[in-house]
């Protein structure tokens, strides 16, 4: 009987995460997200560290997995809470949501999702996943930046001990972009992008988001061993390259991608109570998640950071305190997935046309 009988996929290891920012702790010994200008390399990936030191911004000998595009670069419009996922989109056109069902008064945690349920007579039970329309940038998860355009970028390291893939997660779209075109690129000149030995750099980009200068610190792909010559002769020496799999999918949340680690979201939904007013979009813990066009370096905004700091001791205190006249653990309910995130599509990531721009 072969393996394909029982339904079980290839999967390639996944090792741990390469960070594109910090936790701190503010006063009161919250934690809240804080950009650095290079890669950061914690428990997860110990041989890295001792590989490329601390200050690192480039990380020699990548190699991608797959000619398979949404193998190794797996974009979506993604929205996660503390105890998890709660929402994906790969085509931003379809999403796959967990219901999260009725409040301890009898209403929805979300509002949105059980009115579909109602109006399409949907019997779903709490904790199971279902499907409903992407509304996109209309979303109001979306607008509060709880929902945010995710990239997910899976790649071997030649010089690590350890066999499987590193991942680095994004939510700046200049980054998904850069690597993208530079990934197609190398692709479209010498026929493959397998077996190619490149580089993944983290480099400042000054931008202005609502006309305020900022630097950011985006990732690019590149090959540095030499010009169209020197890879057009790497690619017809490396060897043949099997389809091996996708890297294993790891759901956790990315908590230093999302404001106060889905702790924002968690709270719209009941998971935890709203501390004190609604974080909103100017509020500068949601600015300094990492990964984001929108953060600028911590040094060049140290009133900011303490701000974010500041709210993070707030949620945290507000709420201990809600818990406590609730009668309930300060640290709330985890409520256990009980179906599988939704399945990647079979073609390239959703916009993905719209990456390429000369």
């Amino acid at each position: 009987m072969s393996i394909e009988a029982i339904g079980i996929e290839r999967r390639l290891p996944r090792l741990g995460k390469i960070r594109l920012g910090i936790m701190k702790k503010g006063r009161g010994g919250s934690e809240y997200p804080s950009a650095t200008d290079h890669f950061v390399f914690d428990e997860q990936v110990p041989e890295l560290a001792e590989l490329f030191g601390d200050n690192c911004r480039e990380i020699d000998g990548v190699m991608i997995p797959s000619e398979i595009e949404h193998n190794w670069l797996k974009t979506s419009r993604s929205a996660y809470s503390r105890s998890g996922l709660f929402c994906r989109s790969y085509d931003a056109e379809k999403a796959t949501r967990t219901n999260m069902g009725l409040n301890d008064k009898g209403k929805p945690r979300d509002p949105q999702g059980h009115a579909f349920l109602e109006e399409q007579g949907q019997d779903v039970e709490p904790g199971m996943m279902y499907d409903l329309p992407c509304l996109a940038d209309e979303c109001p998860y979306y607008a509060q930046k709880k929902c945010k355009k995710l990239g997910r970028i899976m790649f071997f390291i030649l010089k690590s001990p350890r066999f499987g893939v590193y991942e680095i997660s994004t939510t700046s779209i200049n980054s998904i972009r850069n690597v993208y075109s530079a990934a197609e690129a190398i692709k479209e000149t010498a026929g493959r992008i397998t077996g190619i030995p490149l580089s993944i750099i983290l480099q400042p980009l000054a931008v202005q988001p609502e006309g305020k200068k900022k630097t950011v610190f985006v990732l690019n792909l590149e090959f540095k061993s030499g010009g169209v010559g020197k890879l057009l002769e790497v690619a017809a020496t490396a060897p043949g390259t099997k389809l091996i799999g996708a890297p294993e999918q790891v759901d956790d949340t990315p908590d230093d991608l999302y404001p106060h680690g889905g702790g924002d979201l968690g709270a719209d939904l009941g998971e935890e109570p709203a501390a004190g007013a609604e974080p909103t979009i100017e509020d500068p813990a949601n600015i300094f998640a990492t990964g984001g066009d929108d953060e600028p370096h911590p040094s060049e905004s140290p009133e900011a950071e303490e701000r974010a700091a500041q709210i993070a001791d707030a949620a945290a205190a507000g709420h201990q305190n809600a818990a406590r006249q609730e009668g309930r653990p300060a640290h709330g309910s985890q409520r256990r997935r009980s179906q599988p995130p939704p399945e990647e599509p079979e073609g390239a990531p959703p916009g993905a046309e719209d990456f390429w721009n000369f």
